[in-house]
C-alpha cells in the first residue's frame, strides 16, 4: 500500500478492498445479499498473497451506467452518473469543500473499469464514529463486518461483500473492504478525521500491519 500512501495526512481513514493505499491529498439500493460465512482462521502475514498492483489504474474504461453499485466497486460509468466530475481534473469529483478541496479525489479503477480506490474528504473534520459510518455508506448493503481492531496506532476495520466479490472478480475475489483509521494523539479529540483513503489490498481476516 505504498504507491498512494506516501505523504498521508496525520489523521485519516483508509478503507480498502484488495489493491493499494493512501495519498497526499487531505483528501444503492439492492436486495440484501446473504451473509458470507467466514470460518477459516486468520492467515499469517507470510501466507497472504499480494494482490496484483497492476489492477489499480486511471479510470478510462466507462463500463455500463446501469450497474446496481454506485460507489466503491461500481463501474466508472455508474460512478460518473452519480458523481459530478471536477471540471479541472478528471479523477476529482465534487462537491467542493470549505477549504477548496473536492469531496472525492484520486479516483482509480481496475482494468475492468470498476472504481477500486479514492479519497473521501471532509472539511471540517469529523469524528471517528462519523468516519466509520461514512466508510460503511460507501459499501454495498450486503457488506458484513469481519473485524474492528486497534493496532499500531490505527483502528483497522474490514467488511466482506458478495456484491463486491462478483463485481471485482479476480481483482478482489474475496470481496473484502478494509479501513485503517489513524487514531489522534489526544484520545479526547473528537473531530479528528479529515480523509478516508479508499482502495484494495488486504485479504479476508488479514489485518494490515501499518496505517
Amino acid at each position: 500500500m505504498d504507491n498512494l500512501k506516501k505523504g498521508c495526512c496525520a489523521v485519516g481513514l483508509l478503507f480498502v478492498a484488495t489493491l493499494t493505499g493512501c495519498g497526499a491529498d487531505a483528501t444503492q439500493s439492492a436486495d440484501r445479499a446473504p451473509s458470507i460465512a467466514v470460518t477459516a482462521p486468520a492467515p499469517t502475514a507470510s501466507t497472504i498473497p499480494t494482490p496484483p498492483r497492476a489492477t489499480n489504474v486511471p479510470c478510462t474504461t466507462q463500463g455500463t451506467s446501469t450497474d446496481t453499485l454506485t460507489a466503491f466497486g461500481a463501474t466508472f460509468g455508474s460512478w460518473s452518473t452519480h458523481h459530478q466530475v471536477d471540471p479541472g481534473r478528471g479523477d476529482f469529483f465534487l462537491p467542493y469543500l470549505n477549504d477548496g478541496l473536492d469531496r472525492y479525489t484520486r479516483v482509480v479503477c481496475t482494468h475492468g473499469g470498476r472504481v477500486v480506490g479514492y479519497h473521501l474528504n471532509f472539511t471540517p473534520l469529523i469524528s471517528l464514529s462519523e468516519a466509520k459510518r461514512a466508510y460503511r455508506r460507501e459499501l454495498p448493503p450486503d457488506a458484513i463486518l469481519i473485524y474492528d481492531t486497534v493496532a499500531s496506532g490505527c483502528e483497522h476495520i474490514q467488511y466482506r461483500s458478495a456484491a463486491l466479490a462478483r463485481a471485482f472478480g479476480d481483482a478482489d475475489p474475496d470481496g473484502a473492504a478494509d479501513a485503517a483509521i489513524i487514531l489522534p494523539a489526544n484520545p479526547e479529540q473528537q473531530a479528528a478525521v479529515g480523509t478516508i483513503f479508499i482502495d484494495a489490498s488486504v485479504r479476508v481476516n488479514a489485518t494490515p500491519t501499518g496505517c
